[in-house]
């Protein structure tokens, strides 16, 4: 009995042992993180189900993929990183995600993080986000890429970002705001950012073809290059902007502005009131649009200005612009040449002419229209836009209209004198077939209504003795009352339409 017992016993403790190992190989087969917070060692760390590490965590090689985890304090990528990748699946970092320095390729895929801080390193750092990734604040004192690419429809990506390196930065991907604090080297590739703004001199703003920006405000001077757009463009500061691409609205809101627009063009350009002179030089083959100008400027090159509105004295240009528009007064030098426009002639007084109203006739009719022209010795002109309608003719002052045949025609009156401008009046004539309908009624007959449903309907044509026509809507042909010289029938409400009258001879 003993015997069996400790059979039994063994056995039971030998199945405990294997379920027990078999449960911590299920939790604990991938590597954890969360002993020493220092990942070491390439592999996949983080298991099937959310973990919490607590306090900081430091990744210190590549090869890595952490994933379904929340660090609540930062995470450290290590410079010893070096090469190769490093993936973040489906991590939260309450702190900040910082990364030290290399030439690796970071991919986030539906991760969270309120800020990336990239330091200063000599490599080139790579970063990827995918999914439902959302980055509030991406800080870039080190060289990097930033890219959004395979991100969720409304995912945030890479929000806002600051820079303040001068060496290259990558844009690729759609950004709120980009602001730019050192004498930086970014260029965006593709995708379009909300908001840049330029703090610091020297900054070169590189947008491809495909790349946009909606508003950019340059508190420094600055290069713009490439060939994406700019909605709108606010020059903050004094000094020399070189310029190009395809240009929205371009203000100019300080002194000592140089710019330069190399290529490409802008839509509309501002100078506002200023008290020293604004300097544009336009390149061969680059364009303006629109230039309002309120200050001294002076505007040198080959690039053409379509139309220039010029408000103040002192305004120079080496090309005449295709329209120019000044005030009064005003004296500005055009292609070498003072140009002052000329005083607006003196208005002529306009002839005048009463209002004409339009008619309806039939076919053979005439109607007449007495025109009354100031001065009354006004030469009087008539004619109508389609003679095979109606045709018009003067006698004096009296104008004739002859109906021809159904249709509608335009009649055009003229009243013109030497010293007058002239007077233009217009009236539609409509000519009426006698078959037509003229009048749709429903009546209603006390001491004999329609029956519930329908509609005691009466119908009246041109036609002056319209005895000789047949009138039905649907099946129901229409009586003839010749006291009333109409037609008239019941039918169902849905049928009782003016639309659903059909006439013909009998």
């Amino acid at each position: 009995m003993k015997k069996a017992t400790s059979v039994l016993l063994a056995f039971s403790l030998a199945l405990n042992f294997l379920i027990g190992g078999f449960l911590m190989y299920q939790y604990l087969g991938l590597p954890q993180a969360k002993a020493s917070n220092i990942i070491a060692d390439p592999g996949t760390y983080g298991p099937p189900a959310m973990e919490i590490i607590d306090d900081n965590t430091t990744i210190i090689t590549s090869g890595v993929t952490l994933q379904n985890t929340l660090v609540t304090g930062d995470l450290i990528l290590s410079e010893e990183i070096g090469q190769g990748t490093v993936t973040l699946d489906r991590v939260e970092v309450q702190g900040d995600l910082i990364i030290r320095g290399g030439s690796y390729k970071l991919l986030l895929v539906d991760c969270t993080a309120g800020r990336i801080l990239v330091q200063q390193h000599d490599g080139a750092l790579t970063i990827v986000a995918r999914g439902r990734t959302g980055i509030g604040l991406t800080l870039l004192e080190g060289q990097a890429q930033l890219q959004e690419d395979g991100l969720d429809p409304g995912a945030p990506g890479f929000k806002d970002v600051r820079i303040k390196t001068e060496k290259r930065v990558l844009l690729l991907g759609d950004f709120d705001a980009v602001d730019i604090e050192a004498k930086a080297d970014v260029k965006v590739t593709r995708g379009h950012i909300q908001a840049v703004s330029i703090a610091v001199p020297g900054a070169v703003l590189d947008l491809a073809q495909d790349a946009g920006v909606e508003t950019l405000t340059a508190n420094a001077k600055f290069q713009l290059t490439g060939a994406g757009s700019v909605h709108a463009l606010d020059l903050n500061c004094p000094g020399l902007f070189p310029l190009q691409g395809q240009l929205g609205d371009v203000t100019c809101r300080s002194d000592g502005i140089f710019l330069e627009l190399h290529a490409g063009s802008i839509a509309r350009l501002l100078i506002p009131p200023l008290e020293t002179a604004v300097s544009v030089a336009l390149a061969d083959g680059a364009s303006v649009e629109y230039a309002e100008i309120n200050a001294r400027a002076g505007f040198t090159g080959l690039g053409q200005i379509d139309k220039a509105v010029i408000n103040h004295d002192g305004v120079t240009m080496d090309r005449r612009p295709a329209d120019i528009v000044t005030k009064e007064g005003l004296t500005v030098t055009i292609a070498g040449e003072e140009y002052t426009r000329e005083p607006d002639p003196v208005p002529l007084p306009q002839v005048g002419l009463n209002s004409l109203t339009n008619i309806s006739l039939l076919p053979g009719e005439a109607g007449s229209k007495t025109l009354r022209p100031e001065p009354d010795d006004a030469k009087l002109t008539a004619w109508s836009g389609n003679t095979d309608v109606a045709t018009g003719s003067l006698s004096g002052n009296q104008l004739t209209v002859t109906a021809k045949k159904p249709g509608k025609a335009v009649i055009t009156v003229e009243a013109s004198k030497e010293g007058y401008a002239m007077r233009t009046r217009t009236f539609t004539v409509t000519v009426h077939a006698l078959s037509e309908v003229k009048t749709f009624k429903i009546d209603t007959e006390p001491d004999n209504p329609a029956p519930p449903g329908y509609e005691l309907v009466y119908v009246y044509l041109y036609d002056p003795n319209p005895s000789g026509y047949t009138v039905q809507i649907g099946d129901i042909e229409f009586y003839y009352h010749s006291g009333k010289k109409a037609f008239w029938g019941v039918v169902p409400k849905d049928l009782a339409k003016k639309s659903n009258v059909k006439v013909s001879k009998k």
